[in-house]
C-alpha cells in the first residue's frame, strides 16, 4: 500500500474510497494521506477517519479540514482531536464547533483552546462549555469569553463562572452580566466584583446584587455603586444596605439617596445606632434630597452628628 503512488490515490473515485477497508487506510502513510482530494475525505466513514493515526491527521491541509462534515468531526476520537494543529483548530466551522462532543472538548490541550476564534466560541453552547475543566476556562482568551452567545449564559453551571479569571469577568459584555442568575453572580470573586466596570455594573440587577455577600457588596468601587440606576437602588434589601461602607454611602448620588425608602434607611440607622458619624454620611446635597420623614428615622445621638449645613438642607414641605 505504502508504494502506491499518491497521484493514483487522488485518482480514485468517491465510491472506490468509500470500499476502501479500515485497514487500508490505516495503512496509508501521510504523504498518501495528504495526497487525498477534499471530496474524498468528505466521503470517508468514521471508521476510515478513525483509522488514520495523528501524524495522518495532523498532515491534512486547513482546506480539506473544513470540507469535512460536523458529523466526521465529531467522530473522531479524543486522541485524534487532541493532535490536531492550532491552525486546523483555528478553520472549523461554527457547524464542526457545535458538533464537537464534551470527551472531544475536554480533550483539547491549552493551545487548542487559544486558537478558538471568536466566532467557534459563539457557536458553542452551555453543555459544551460546562464540560470544560477550571484550567481549560482560565485558557480562554477573553475576547472568546465575550463572545459566549448570551442566551447561553444562563445555563452555565456555576463552577463554569467560579473558574473565570478576573481578566475574563472584565470582558463580560453588560448583557452576558445582565443575563447572569443570583447563583452565578454570587459566585464572582471580591475580585471579580471589584473589577467590574461601570458599564457592566448598570446591567446588574438588584437581584443580583441582593446575592452578594456583605464583604463582596463592600468591594464595590464607588464608581460602579455610583452608575446604578434609582430603581436598581430603591431594590436593595435591607441586607445590601447594611452591608455598605461609609465612603459607598458618601458616593451614592442625590437621585440615589431620594430613592432609598424609609425602611432602607431605618436599617442602615438601627445597623449604627450609637454612630453619631451616621447622619454625616449624607451630604448636605444629599440630605436635601431625601424625604421629610428622613431626619424622624435619625436617634437623638445620630441627629447630633448633623452639621449646620445639613440640617439648612433639609426640606421644608
Amino acid at each position: 500500500i505504502a508504494a502506491i503512488e499518491t497521484a493514483d490515490l487522488a485518482a480514485l473515485s468517491n465510491t472506490q474510497v468509500v470500499g476502501l477497508d479500515s485497514s487500508f487506510v490505516q495503512a496509508l502513510t501521510s504523504d498518501q494521506v495528504v495526497a487525498l482530494t477534499a471530496s474524498q475525505l468528505k466521503v470517508m466513514t468514521s471508521d476510515q477517519l478513525n483509522a488514520l493515526d495523528t501524524a495522518d491527521l495532523a498532515a491534512i491541509t486547513t482546506d480539506k479540514i473544513t470540507s469535512l462534515s460536523a458529523a466526521q468531526i465529531g467522530g473522531l476520537n479524543t486522541t485524534q482531536i487532541n493532535a490536531l494543529i492550532t491552525d486546523q483548530i483555528a478553520v472549523l466551522t461554527a457547524s464542526q464547533v457545535k458538533g464537537l462532543t464534551t470527551d472531544q472538548l475536554t480533550s483539547l490541550n491549552t493551545d487548542a483552546l487559544v486558537a478558538l476564534t471568536t466566532l467557534q466560541v459563539d457557536a458553542l453552547v452551555a453543555t459544551q462549555l460546562n464540560a470544560l475543566s477550571s484550567s481549560q476556562i482560565s485558557a480562554l482568551q477573553t475576547a472568546d469569553v465575550a463572545a459566549i452567545d448570551v442566551y447561553q449564559v444562563a445555563s452555565l453551571e456555576t463552577d463554569f463562572i467560579a473558574g473565570l479569571t478576573t481578566s475574563q469577568v472584565e470582558a463580560l459584555t453588560a448583557a452576558q452580566v445582565g443575563k447572569l442568575t443570583t447563583d452565578q453572580f454570587a459566585q464572582l470573586g471580591t475580585d471579580d466584583i471589584q473589577a467590574l466596570t461601570t458599564v457592566q455594573m448598570a446591567a446588574v440587577t438588584a437581584a443580583q446584587i441582593n446575592s452578594l455577600s456583605p464583604a463582596k457588596i463592600q468591594a464595590l468601587e464607588t464608581d460602579d455603586l455610583r452608575s446604578l440606576r434609582v430603581t436598581q437602588v430603591s431594590a436593595l434589601n435591607t441586607a445590601s444596605i447594611n452591608a455598605l461602607t461609609t465612603s459607598q454611602t458618601q458616593a451614592l448620588t442625590t437621585a440615589q439617596i431620594a430613592r432609598i425608602s424609609n425602611t432602607q434607611l431605618r436599617s442602615l440607622v438601627d445597623a449604627q445606632a450609637d454612630d453619631t458619624a451616621i447622619a454625616a454620611l449624607f451630604t448636605s446635597a444629599q440630605i436635601g434630597a431625601g424625604t421629610t420623614d428622613s431626619p424622624s428615622l435619625l436617634t437623638a445621638t445620630q441627629l447630633s452628628g448633623m452639621s449646620t449645613g445639613d440640617i439648612a438642607a433639609l426640606r421644608t414641605d
